[in-house]
Parts: C-alpha cells; sequence; structure tokens
C-alpha cells in the first residue's frame, strides 16, 4: 500500500501559529499548506484532502524526484531555509548580468527570437568536491496551472532554457523564478546513477558546507534513543543506517490524510514517532531526517513533486497534480551528492490512490493479472496448470509407461537431498552469523539477514543455493543428479568465503534492550 500513496498537499490544521502564516492559502476554499514558500515548511498541521488540479506536466525518458525547495533548519514545529532573503542567493540577470546579492558569470548566450535564455548554473564542486556516477538528463516542464516562484528540477541542475530574464540560484542549489500558466522551461541536470553497493563504501570525510547538515539544532534524548534503536546491529556505514532510519519510520507509522495535528507545545517529529504514530509526507520527512543526524548522518528535508503519473499512451510524459506535491528527506553521501530517502515507501496506510512516490515502471504480466482481481487470476491459473498436468501425464503414460509411475517419487527424493544439504549448510552460516534458523524461515529472509551480517561476499556466494533450493521446493521437474552436483559445488565455494570472514558478534546490551530491541534487516 505504500508504494501507492498519494503525495497529496498538506491542508492548514484547525489551530495555525502565527509563524505559519507566510506558508497558509486557499484552493477551492479548503485551507492548505504552501509546499513553495521559500522561507518555511510547517509540518504536523493535522487533517488534509487531495488537490486534483494538474500543476505540471513533465516530458522526460525517466521518473524524478521534482526538486523544489530544501530546507536545513528545524525549530520543532517547522524547517527552515537558513539562504533565504535577505541572502536570496546568486541572480543570474541577462539584461545587466548583476542581480541578487552576488555578481553572476557573464551571459553565455543572448535571448531568442522567443525570448527564451540559457543560464549555467554555477558549478557546485566550488562549493562541494565532484560528484561520481551521474549521467545527463534533459527534461522540458510545461506549467498548467497557477504560477510558481521555485523553479522545478531533476537533481542537481547545471542548464536552465527559459522565457525569463532572471534566475536565482541558491547555496543549496534550488533554483527560483516566477513562471505563469502556459510557461515552459527545460532542465539539463546531471542526475544520480549510484548503486547502494558504491554507497555503502562511501566515506564520512563530509566537506565543511555539510557539516550542518549534521546539527539536529536542538537536544532531545527522545530521537536519539530512536536513533540508535533504528540503527542497532545494522552495519556502520551511511547507506545501511540511512535505510535501516527509512524502513524504522515508516514501518512505525502510519500513512494518512486524517492525522492529528500536533499539539501547540510537542516537537512535531517526537509526537509523530512516541505518540500518533500516524501522519504524512511532511512528519514522514521530518522524522527521517532528525534521525539521519541524531545517527549521525548529514540529511535535510525537500519539499517538491514526486514522479507524478505517466500520461495514457506517452509514457515519457508525467502529469505533476497539486496531490503530488511532496516532501522527502535527502541524504549527503562522500562522492556522490545529495540521494532521495523516502519514507512514505513500504509503510502502512489507510488510502490508496492512482500515484506512487517512487519511479513508475511499466507493469508486468503477472501484475496485470494481479490487477485483474484476485479470483480470475486464481481461476485462470487453475485451469492453466490442471490442463498441462493432464498433458503431462498422458505423454508420460503413454510414451513411458514404466518411468512414468517412478519418475515423480525420483525427483521428490533428489529434491529431498537438495533441502537436506540446504538445511545443514544453513545452520553453519547462521552459526557463523549469530542468526536463528529455524522452520519458519524462508530461504530469501535468511539470504537478506546474512548479508546484513556478514557482507556481500558471503551472501553473494550463498545466493545460487538460496535459488536452488526454492527451485528444488517448488518448481516442477527439479532435482536431478546434475542439480545435486551443481548445489554441491556451490556449497564447497560458500564454505571457503565462510572462512574468510570473521565470525558476527551481536553488540553487548542490557537484559531490558535485549528484550525490547527489534531485530534489523537490511533490504
Amino acid at each position: 500500500i505504500g508504494r501507492n500513496l498519494s503525495l497529496a498537499t498538506i491542508i492548514q490544521r484547525l489551530r495555525v501559529p502565527a509563524a505559519a502564516n507566510v506558508a497558509a492559502r486557499r484552493i477551492g476554499g479548503k485551507q492548505v499548506l504552501n509546499f513553495e514558500s521559500l522561507r518555511q515548511f510547517q509540518v504536523g498541521i493535522g487533517p488534509i484532502d487531495d488537490d486534483p488540479s494538474i500543476k505540471m506536466t513533465v516530458f522526460s525518458d525517466r521518473p524524478s524526484y521534482w526538486r523544489g525547495r530544501a530546507f536545513d533548519r528545524y525549530d520543532g514545529r517547522s524547517w527552515v531555509n537558513s539562504t533565504a532573503p535577505p541572502q536570496m542567493g546568486m541572480g543570474l540577470d541577462r539584461r545587466n548580468g548583476n542581480a541578487g546579492r552576488e555578481v553572476p558569470p557573464k551571459p553565455n548566450t543572448t535571448p531568442s527570437a522567443d525570448g527564451t535564455n540559457v543560464f549555467v548554473i554555477p558549478d557546485p564542486s566550488k562549493r562541494e568536491p565532484p560528484r561520481l556516477k551521474t549521467i545527463p538528463q534533459k527534461n522540458r516542464f510545461h506549467v498548467n496551472s497557477g504560477s510558481f516562484s521555485p523553479l522545478y528540477h531533476a537533481a542537481e541542475p547545471v542548464e536552465v532554457r527559459a522565457p525569463t530574464n532572471t534566475l536565482y540560484v541558491r547555496p543549496d542549489n534550488t533554483m527560483g523564478s516566477r513562471f505563469v500558466n502556459g510557461s515552459d522551461y527545460e532542465v539539463t541536470s546531471n542526475v544520480s546513477n549510484v548503486a547502494p553497493k558504491d554507497l555503502r563504501n562511501s566515506g564520512t570525510t563530509y566537506p565543511a558546507e555539510i557539516l550542518a547538515y549534521l546539527n539536529a539544532q536542538q537536544e532531545s534524548e527522545v530521537l536519539s534513543a530512536l536513533a540508535q534503536e533504528a540503527v542497532q546491529g545494522v552495519p556502520n556505514n551511511p547507506y545501511d543506517r540511512a535505510e535501516a532510519v527509512r524502513r524504522f519510520v515508516a514501518q512505525r507509522s502510519t500513512y494518512t490524510l486524517d492525522a492529528r495535528p500536533v499539539p501547540a507545545n510537542a516537537d512535531a517529529a517526537e509526537f509523530f514517532l512516541v505518540e500518533s504514530k500516524e501522519g504524512y509526507c511532511d512528519l514522514y520527512a521530518t522524522a527521517t531526517t532528525l534521525l539521519c543526524r541524531f545517527a549521525g548522518i548529514p540529511a535535510r528535508t525537500v519539499t517538491g513533486f514526486a514522479p507524478g503519473t505517466p500520461s495514457e499512451g506517452n509514457s515519457k510524459e508525467y502529469v505533476l497534480r497539486g496531490s503530488d506535491q511532496h516532501a522527502w528527506t535527502e541524504v549527503y553521501f562522500e562522492k556522490y551528492g545529495w540521494i532521495p530517502f523516502d519514507a512514505t515507501q513500504d509503510t502502512n496506510g489507510t488510502i490508496v490512490t492512482p500515484r506512487t512516490p517512487e519511479p513508475v515502471k511499466k507493469p508486468s504480466l503477472t501484475e496485470k493479472l494481479l490487477a485483474a482481481g484476485l479470483m480470475p487470476t486464481l481461476l485462470m491459473l487453475t485451469g492453466i496448470i490442471g490442463v498441462l498436468y493432464v498433458l503431462f501425464s498422458e505423454l508420460i503414460t503413454r510414451f513411458f509407461p514404466k518411468r512414468g509411475q517412478h519418475s515423480f517419487k525420483n525427483k521428490q527424493r533428489k529434491a529431498d537431498v537438495i533441502t537436506r544439504l540446504y538445511t545443514q549448510t544453513a545452520r553453519k552460516v547462521a552459526r557463523h552469523a549469530a542468526l536463528s534458523f529455524g522452520e519458519t524461515t524462508t530461504p530469501g529472509e535468511f539470504e537478506r539477514d546474512v548479508r546484513a551480517r556478514l557482507g556481500d561476499t558471503v551472501a553473494d556466494a550463498l545466493s545460487p543455493l538460496t535459488r536452488m533450493v526454492e527451485q528444488a521446493s517448488y518448481g516442477p521437474g527439479t532435482g536431478g543428479d546434475a542439480e545435486i552436483d551443481r548445489f554441491r559445488s556451490s556449497q564447497r565455494t560458500l564454505l571457503a568465503a565462510l572462512r574468510k570472514v570473521r565470525p558476527y558478534h551481536p553488540p553487548k546490551v542490557s537484559p531490558k534492550e535485549k528484550s525490547d530491541a527489534p531485530i534489523a534487516t537490511v533490504q
């Protein structure tokens, strides 16, 4: 359910503090939180509704999170952008070449006949080290409704083509200008193409500009304890710890548009994680960002749009509605920059809508069958299996009358051999990893737990055994002599890899902590 949650606009809660009035506005008679506010992002405002109006259309070869604003400081009830006016940012002005608080670079081109200008974004590597493993991505945005101050884009932008004379670029690499109905602009970005294994190997030598994102701004024993609970038993690298925090928030909470407002004197993150345990994107992002910071991981809260919904008949055209406005967490990784972490994925939910907060993929045949409904799918699969069984039995009986009587039993016996060998091997690995391996543990779950405890080398060696025992248990016509030989060969490879890895020793904890701590796994 969590992968299909609405990324709704936020309606202003009933009791709005005076400090939040810069973010409140009305749409269709309803109060909503303005995701476009540069100065402040108020969180925990109470029950909301969706805004179904179409805001923008994006033309892109791939779905992305469309960043608008970034916030670095938290005061217990809202996020603040410390680069907001009077430090507006760097103004790139085509008319006089000197707008904003800083001197911009010289113009790169002259305006085209339709008034479009080209802006080259200052290289962020002047403030941060160059990013590795990026690919260029060009997106065209069409503003359908209203007007925007943020210039939405995929991260990180390097060039903008827009019908404006001035573009503001802030130190957090977000941009601003004014676009109204019918406007089109184009952004070229260097988007991240990094894999989890790369992020696991990233270091923690952060540039000075990033150290501010490690500061939670205020002491909280509650959030500090929850952060330690979230990363307990997790490999000590930035990616696994950030992913553990994301899953901790997702699994602890329920996504609902009917969430209670945060009480006037309460910290929004503490109230969300400890008392209410329900909310929508603003609280999910706030909690994830703060727990990451308390766990020693630089993070910030970002607002913008989720990927949106592909247009019917055009997989490269994404419709962004008001209900796709979203907040998420970005985590900074050395060498790779800011990477989105969205805790609204994989969470419980009380609503289901067509939109999704993650990149959209074409449905597989299995997904299409399941979309038709459970009962029709089961009936069709039962019919297909029945027909195949009758045909197979008829062929075996006709052409191999004697062999047909014994083939199933022989295959079953050989499948039992693979299952027995797997169980023996898994118990050795479990002892090495300080894991329990019981009858209710599936091979896939066990492999994921081993990867978390012993690393990729042992888990990769275990993977062929996992596939073979699953095939032996559930697949047709498996468990022959050749399959057993392949299993024994993979078993030897696994045991050799296991001997090169030190046994895992769980951290020492008190009896009370041990009884209360959840089992952490890495997906």
